[in-house]
């Protein structure tokens, strides 16, 4: 996502240029992955076919559709933020400055931990691959052993290559950034519009039981929907990158589990593969939970609404009360499903 101003304070500066440096970077990754997907496919469906070699397929067709939505974001970047800006600006304020802090921190906390085990993943992979290059190696070298395994698809055209075998594995390490920094950015979007819908229902929560003019309530019922309509406009940006995470997710899942019933051939290899199925499990838990928090705290402001005493009733506040009934707030699949707990479930 190379957006141009990301460490500004102000809105008003982010940007998207073709000629940003982040940018050429991210065009000439989306460059590479289209050669290394398509030598990955010729190797694949060079030899007969097995369903069990066709992971690296889905794995880089995949990711190449999910920086290709990430750079089509990122244009609209700026753009999004600033409706995000003027939804925020309009909400109830927070009263103490440790509040602010609260989604900041939230959104440190998750990108350090799920990037964290994603590098103490990878590194586990590392240790596994150069174990089994060991002790079958297919090159005399074990380091030229381990690039050459993890490079495959290349070298099954071109004899081995030094540079060639750094370049493949910087490529293998990029892609699974990529799928990780996917899920971190969905968790982040999910915290982020979630609690936006936590701040109306804070205010709601602090005077529910007071006597309120028809004003504030329908002051509150402008928050709540200009809230869902915020909503509703980043479903329509992200919807394709939840169905791509979704699908790599589940398919991966899928494929590790198949392999649990394998014997394992060291013991570097199964604590990579039960860490490795633990965290994808755990990632794609997180994601559900994270985006389908959005529909739970959408559903919150209805019940806070049913403790307001009857006698203080309105028409706005029915209206309101009809608005929240006749509502679905949450991401989707490219409209194919909606990310709440029965869908975790």
């Amino acid at each position: 996502m190379p957006v141009k101003g990301i460490k500004c304070k102000n809105a008003e500066n982010l940007s998207f240029s073709w000629k940003n440096f982040r940018t050429i970077s991210c065009v000439l990754f989306i460059i590479s992955t289209i050669i290394d997907t398509g030598f990955t496919c010729y190797m694949v469906f060079d030899q007969p076919f097995q369903f069990s070699k066709i992971e690296p397929v889905v794995f880089h067709i995949v990711l190449f559709l999910v920086i290709l939505n990430l750079l089509k974001l990122s244009r609209k970047w700026n753009t999004m933020i600033k409706k995000w800006l003027r939804v925020e600006e309009i909400l109830p304020q927070y009263e103490k400055a440790a509040e602010r802090t609260v989604l900041s921190r939230r959104i440190n906390s998750i990108a350090i931990v799920f990037f964290m085990s994603a590098l103490v993943e990878h590194l586990l992979s590392v240790i596994s691959a150069i174990h089994f290059a060991n002790y079958c190696p297919a090159r005399k070298d074990p380091i030229e052993s381990y690039l050459f395994s993890s490079s495959n698809q290349l070298f099954y055209v071109f004899d081995y290559n030094t540079i060639i075998a750094w370049l493949g594995k910087m490529e293998n390490v990029l892609l699974t950034f990529t799928w990780n920094f996917t899920d971190v950015f969905l968790m982040i979007i999910g915290v982020a519009l979630s609690s936006k819908f936590q701040q109306v229902n804070d205010h709601l929560e602090k005077h529910k039981h007071e006597h309120k003019p028809q004003e504030f309530w329908e002051q509150s019922r402008i928050q709540y929907r200009r809230v869902c309509n915020l909503v509703e406009e980043m479903d329509d940006e992200v919807s394709m990158i939840v169905l791509l995470s979704f699908t790599n997710n589940l398919y991966f899942i899928c494929m590790q589990f198949l392999k649990s019933i394998n014997e394992m051939p060291s013991m570097a290899h199964a604590i990579y593969f039960y860490f490795s199925l633990g965290f994808l499990v755990g990632r794609t838990l997180a994601v559900s939970l994270y985006l389908a928090d959005i529909n739970d705290k959408s559903k919150i402001t209805l019940s806070i609404i049913r403790h307001v005493p009857e006698k203080t009733w309105c028409p706005e506040l029915i209206r309101f009360c009809h608005e929240i009934r006749a509502d679905l707030m949450a991401l989707s699949g490219m409209k194919f499903f909606n990310v709440t707990r029965k869908l975790v479930l």
